[in-house]
């Protein structure tokens, strides 16, 4: 078994990538652009109907909940190419959202979204085009290639390296009590301040210890780089990968697993 810490960010869109993709919202409305749109800004301003999304919906939540009606029947398929490669059905992956706060820049909140298991790995994209057990899937965002193996993304901007990020496996994960996604209240566990920051060596994001589910998460999930857990030290890719397999064998990762996701039941039960 394989699992990985994986951090996906929510940060405000440059101007004209956010006018360009409102630009589908009347080309093709069944895409649904301007309710992803909507959910995802009234996130940043705090607003009750809000998502945390990942700008390209990947992890596909918004995807998930809008065309499938189950937020845990999401899928993965452009982002951490590196991870999905290594991906086999059965394994995991934790989710972390950090969201960029618009009005302190240097300022970074850091959210536990969940437990995703792998439910099936499609090596070849294409099959989602032409396999009618994927039909559902043709409207998500992140497929990278449309029915004609074509260029596809909806949201800008797009990626140059587009071919390199189709290579990897498209992931579709279980629709089971393996899997636990929380987009609309999920906990805030730590905060990066890169304004405060007193040397490169520090632990780069603070734990909110006082609360207990963030004491039982920040317990499970193992220190690297001689402190850091969600953030590493290169500001260039501050939010690497981590392997849980190189810290944890077979059966503690079951275990872990069940611990995440009892927690993060927990936080939805308590409305955190």
């Amino acid at each position: 078994m394989k699992a990985y810490v994986c951090v996906y960010r929510q940060y405000k869109v440059e101007a004209s990538d956010w006018a360009e993709s409102k630009a589908l919202v009347s080309a093709n409305p069944k895409l649904r652009v301007g309710k992803f749109l909507r959910r995802y800004e009234w996130n940043l301003k705090s607003r009750r109907k809000g998502r945390f999304y990942d700008w390209g919906d990947d992890p596909a939540f918004f995807g998930a909940e809008e065309f499938l009606g189950d937020v845990r029947k999401a899928s993965w398929g452009v982002c951490r190419s590196d991870v999905r490669r290594h991906l086999s059905k059965g394994d995991f992956v934790v989710f972390f959202c950090a969201q960029k706060q618009i009005e302190e820049l240097s300022r970074w909140n850091y959210y536990y979204i969940g437990v995703g298991t792998v439910g099936k790995v499609i090596k070849r994209r294409s099959r989602i085009w032409t396999a009618d057990a994927y039909k559902k899937y043709r409207k998500f965002y992140n497929l990278l290639i449309d029915a004609a193996g074509i260029h596809r993304e909806v949201l800008f901007p797009h990626h140059d390296d587009w071919g390199n990020r189709l290579q990897a496996p498209y992931i579709l994960f279980e629709s089971s009590a393996q899997t636990h996604f929380n987009v609309r209240n999920p906990l805030l566990v730590a905060t990066y301040d890169g304004e405060n920051q007193a040397s490169e060596g520090d632990i780069l994001e603070s734990w909110r210890l006082d609360d207990l589910y963030v004491r039982e998460i920040d317990d499970l999930i193992p220190i690297r780089d001689g402190g850091k857990k969600l953030r590493t030290n290169h500001q260039r890719n501050a939010h690497r990968h981590m392997n849980l397999s190189r810290y944890n064998s077979t059966a503690q990762l079951r275990e872990l697993r069940r611990d995440l996701l009892s927690i993060s039941k927990a936080i939805v039960r308590r409305g955190t």
